[in-house]
């Protein structure tokens, strides 16, 4: 990973540095007195590694240029020591061939001779040594308080100085130090460099034997000693008590350690734990982790991961924005298979395998023999009317809904009837929603009551009119029905969702009412059969003995009471209310408010179901008969299906422009007839034919 990512400011003091690299969370953070701190920082150390950079590069040509110097002088002494051993033989051959002078006395003048050449060669090399090292150079000008401190102590002054100059803005003068500061690094050099050549001079002259006459030579000038203010480098001691085993060895006049250097011993035992467990937590303990255990290491990791997962939501949001605008995207997974023989996969993929529609809901098909077998074993239906009923208070999600199951059904599930329902009413995320929607239709059909007068063969004793009153209060869309008529629950014949049918065709009212109807129905008439069979009623035509269930009985109709009360024409007479947007709100508000109180009754949920026969009083709860449930069904998204909410722009929206506009009436094409046309035509008794000849054609 890139140090400048972890910290913006780790390059500053180079080239490389500027503001703009720096993210903009941070500078606004930062005040501009901080910003200039910043930038002049930035250019002391600029300028301080640029000086440093000079230096380096004087140093390694001086250190060139005297390694140059080395190598003349010992090519030099290696060709003054050449020629002697080549001279003398010659001589010597010379003396012998022209005249008879002893040898002795020969080879001892030539090599008096060779010498004194010599000697007076190596006093030019030198003197031109001491020449080359006295070349004035040019003076230093600085204070009389700097130039009398030490040359080191010179450097300090003018390392601060420079830093002054460099805060107050002043290039000119940090330039100034800066050269003077390399002057004087110059010139310690030399200093150094001189004392060095003229301590090795003397020894390059090689020893002569006494019986050898030499002359004098001249000795260089040896330059003053000078202080030199450094530490002198440290050295690693053996182990943490090196004092102590010191004194141990009997090589110091101590016999026993005191207690500074026990003292001093135990400091640098602990400033060593410290150094190795400052390491450890630095470097981690590879050996255990791939990471490490040390900050560092655990901080990077988190750093590399919180970066792949911002790299990773930018290609999903850029993918989706893509996608929205109908741009094609890749995948943020990859780019999949790139051609060849298996095709681009880099693309919008459109697969119609036909068990999904246009809307991307999937088609569910049965068996055409499934359905057969159900329908040829199917005797008769047993519908439970089945109510649906969520808040989302108790329940998180919002949910109303009535409508009737087969209890026999054997093709259709309750969980495929459940999904299509919540894609009808566009839930999201109807996984959560689920298993609490089907869980409650399925106690509901347990709980269901069946009919007991279609099982019940047995001959009835008394009469069969168990009449009771049916309210109508049904809700769908902005329309309201509200109605009241009398039902015989003991005639298992009667169809309420033949008379909702037929109530619908009456009043002209769309199918969600027939389905609404039919329910309403089928529910009171539930209530009153689990009632009875509660109370123990026998289901034979006699007469009810319970008094709260007898008394919701309509009485049996007399001759007298064939016609209805006029006073009663008002609630047996269907009503069908247009509901404004304030009077809907009101009416979800009293619904919810119902359901509150039957869950703080006890009630909202009926459980049990008596047998046919008997029933044991206080085994299950009495259904309560005044309170009949009112149908207020959720608005189903729709543009078409009659009580169904339009989601999109309203109809007046849009503004409506009629323009008119006059055009000729072309000419009348006069009809072209056949050469034989049939006029007309009495089967068996006339045929008048019109027939052109010719010349008529013509």
């Amino acid at each position: 990973m890139n140090n400048t990512q972890a910290n913006p400011f780790a390059n500053i003091g180079t080239p490389s540095f500027s503001l703009s690299q720096v993210p903009q969370h941070i500078l606004q953070n930062l005040t501009p007195v901080q910003l200039q701190m910043i930038q002049q920082k930035h250019q002391q150390l600029l300028m301080e590694r640029q000086a440093m950079m000079q230096q380096q590069q004087q140093q390694q040509q001086q250190k060139q240029k005297r390694q140059q110097q080395l190598q003349m002088q010992h090519q030099q002494m290696q060709q003054q020591q050449i020629p002697p051993q080549q001279s003398t033989p010659q001589p010597q051959g010379i003396a012998l061939n022209q005249s008879n002078i002893p040898l002795q006395q020969l080879s001892l003048a030539q090599r008096a001779q060779i010498l004194k050449a010599k000697q007076q060669q190596l006093n030019s090399a030198q003197n031109q040594t001491v020449n080359s090292q006295a070349i004035p150079q040019t003076p230093i000008n600085l204070p009389p308080q700097i130039a009398q401190l030490p040359p080191h102590m010179q450097q300090r002054v003018l390392g601060n100085l420079k830093q002054k100059a460099i805060a107050n803005n002043n290039p000119a003068a940090a330039a100034a130090i800066t050269a003077a500061q390399q002057q004087l690094a110059a010139q310690h050099q030399r200093q150094q460099s001189g004392s060095l050549s003229g301590a090795r001079a003397p020894q390059q002259i090689p020893p002569q034997g006494p019986s050898i006459p030499t002359a004098a030579v001249s000795q260089g000038v040896i330059p003053k000693t000078q202080h030199v203010y450094q530490d002198p480098p440290e050295e690693r001691m053996d182990s943490l008590n090196y004092w102590s085993e010191k004194i141990a060895k009997g090589e110091t006049d101590l016999t026993e350690p005191d207690t500074t250097t026990l003292l001093y011993e135990q400091i640098i035992r602990r400033d060593h734990e410290n150094s190795k467990q400052l390491m450890k937590e630095r470097t981690g303990y590879e050996p255990f982790s791939k990471y490490g255990f040390s900050h560092k290491e655990y901080l990077t990791r988190l750093l590399h991961d919180l970066n792949y997962y911002k790299e990773l939501k930018a290609t999903r949001m850029k993918s989706i924005t893509n996608t929205t605008q109908g741009v094609i995207s890749k995948s943020i997974w990859g780019d999949g298979y790139s051609g060849y023989g298996n095709g681009f996969t880099n693309t919008i993929t459109n697969v119609t395998t036909g068990l999904v529609g246009p809307s991307g809901r999937r088609i569910v098909q049965y068996s055409i023999k499934d359905i057969y077998e159900q329908a040829m074993n199917e005797a008769n239906q047993e519908l439970v009317p089945i109510r649906l009923e969520f808040d989302a208070e108790r329940d998180k999600f919002s949910l109303r809904d009535t409508f009737v199951w087969n209890k026999l059904e054997s093709v259709v599930k309750i969980e495929e009837f459940v999904a299509e329902m919540l894609q009808d009413y566009r839930f999201h995320n109807d996984e959560q929603f689920f298993e609490t929607v089907v869980q409650s239709i399925k106690e509901q059909i347990n709980e269901h009551q069946s009919d007991p007068f279609l099982e019940n063969n047995r001959g009835q004793e008394g009469g069969d009119d168990l009449r009771i009153k049916i309210q109508i209060d049904v809700v769908v869309g902005q329309n309201q029905l509200i109605d009241a008529f009398e039902w015989d629950i003991s005639n298992p014949n009667n169809s309420p969702e033949e008379f909702a049918e037929s109530m619908c065709q009456e009043l002209e009212l769309p199918g969600e009412f027939a389905t609404a109807i039919a329910h309403s129905i089928r529910e009171q008439v539930h209530m009153y059969h689990k009632s009875l069979a509660v109370v123990g009623y026998q289901f034979d035509g006699s007469v009810v003995e319970d008094d709260d269930v007898r008394n919701r009985l309509l009485p049996i109709i007399t001759l007298d009471e064939v016609l209805r009360n006029t006073s009663d024409t008002k609630v047996f007479t269907p009503n069908l209310l247009k509901v404004s947007n304030a009077e809907l709100e009101r009416l979800d508000k009293d619904k919810d408010r119902d359901t509150r109180r039957k869950r703080r009754q006890g009630r909202f949920n009926r459980r049990g179901a008596g047998s046919n026969t008997a029933v044991m009083q206080g085994d299950t709860a009495l259904p309560d008969l005044s309170d009949v449930p009112k149908t207020f069904r959720i608005p189903i998204p729709s543009t078409i299906l009659p009580g169904g909410v339009d989601l999109g722009p309203s109809v007046n929206s849009y503004d409506l422009h009629t323009t008119t506009e006059y055009r000729i009436r072309p000419p009348e094409k006069k009809p072209d007839f056949e050469p034989c046309q049939i006029i007309d035509h009495d089967p068996g008794n006339s045929l008048l034919v019109s027939i052109k000849l010719k010349k008529d054609l013509g």
